[in-house]
């Protein structure tokens, strides 16, 4: 890893209280879209709940922990979700492609806000349930409070200038091709 590149007033470990603050916030919100699709069903069988969290164990788990946890600055040390001393003992140092598991960030962080939304929001089109409907509120709140955690922990990584799957690092390309359309 360039070294060079890191943001040097980056946090060089997060305290315990906020790895389980981040992790009960990002688990809420998995859980309560998983729970707020169950009505949706296909043959009698709420697949899109288990494909949703199928997908999320499979990528947040292992795919995204070999990927860009083993390739990270925090391996082996206490990052935001606190993953990075357990993926230690899991996978080898650089064993994965951080290019990769950033590309798949992204998509995964897309799946888990966007995929109970629009799935509640068709149902409600399609069945005119009403029951469900009122939970996407709170769905909301916790989409919401999830991207600005997410955010302000890029904000404050040592790799937020480096890696691939920074959020910190879009918002600051997205703002830059705006700017340079706008002038």
């Amino acid at each position: 890893m360039n070294t060079d590149k890191l943001y040097k007033k980056g946090k060089e470990k997060y305290n315990l209280f906020y790895i389980i603050f981040s992790n009960l916030f990002f688990f809420l919100q998995i859980a309560f879209g998983f729970y707020i699709m169950l009505p949706v069903k296909i043959a009698g069988i709420p697949l899109i709940s288990i494909a949703y969290l199928s997908y999320i164990l499979f990528m947040h788990l292992y795919f995204l922990r070999k990927h860009m946890c083993s390739t990270c600055y925090y391996y082996g040390k206490k990052c935001h979700f606190g993953w990075g001393g357990k993926i230690a003992c899991l996978y080898k140092e650089n064993g994965g492609k951080h290019k990769l598991g950033g590309i798949f960030s992204g998509i995964t962080w897309i799946i888990i806000m966007l995929v109970p939304f629009f799935t509640v929001i068709l149902d409600f089109y399609f069945n005119l349930r009403l029951d469900n409907i009122i939970l996407i509120i709170p769905y909301v709140f916790l989409m919401s409070i999830n991207s600005i955690i997410h955010k302000r922990d890029c904000d404050h990584c040592k790799m937020k200038n480096i890696c691939h799957g920074s959020a910190s690092r879009r918002y600051k390309e997205i703002k830059k091709t705006i700017t340079d359309k706008i002038s």
